[in-house]
C-alpha cells in the first residue's frame, strides 16, 4: 500500500488549524481518499502548525493501513522546514520533535 499526504496549516494571532488530504494506491474504508482538518492548540507558528499536521497525517495513514502491508508515504508540504526535518537536515524544536520521531518509527518499520 502506498499513501500520498497533501498537508496544510496555518497560524495567525495564536490559532492555528490543519486540512489533510490522503490518497491510498487501494480503498481504505471503501475509499481511496480521505479529508481531515481540525485545530492545532500548543503552536507558536506556521512552520510549527505545519510539522504538527504532517505528524498528525503520518499517524493516521498508518492508522488507516492497520493490517495492511504500508510500504510508502509521499509527504507533500509547502514548508521547506518540514522537510529538512523528515530528512533529518535539521535539529527539531519541542513542537517538532513528535514528527521526527514518527519518522524515525516508520523508518525503522521499513516504511519509506
Amino acid at each position: 500500500m502506498h499513501v500520498t499526504v497533501i498537508t496544510d496549516a496555518s497560524y495567525d494571532a495564536g490559532r492555528a488549524g490543519f486540512g489533510l488530504y490522503l490518497k491510498f494506491s487501494e480503498p481504505v474504508f471503501n475509499a481511496d481518499e480521505h479529508r481531515f482538518h481540525g485545530a492545532i492548540t500548543d503552536v507558536k507558528s506556521s512552520t510549527d502548525s505545519e510539522a504538527v499536521a504532517v505528524a498528525r497525517a503520518l499517524r493516521i495513514a498508518e492508522l488507516l493501513c492497520t493490517g495492511r502491508k504500508l510500504r510508502s508515504i509521499n509527504v507533500v508540504t509547502d514548508s521547506e522546514r518540514t522537510i529538512n526535518l523528515m530528512n533529518q537536515k535539521q535539529a527539531p524544536n519541542k513542537a517538532e520533535i513528535q514528527l521526527t520521531s514518527l519518522v524515525h518509527q516508520l523508518r525503522q518499520k521499513g516504511i519509506k
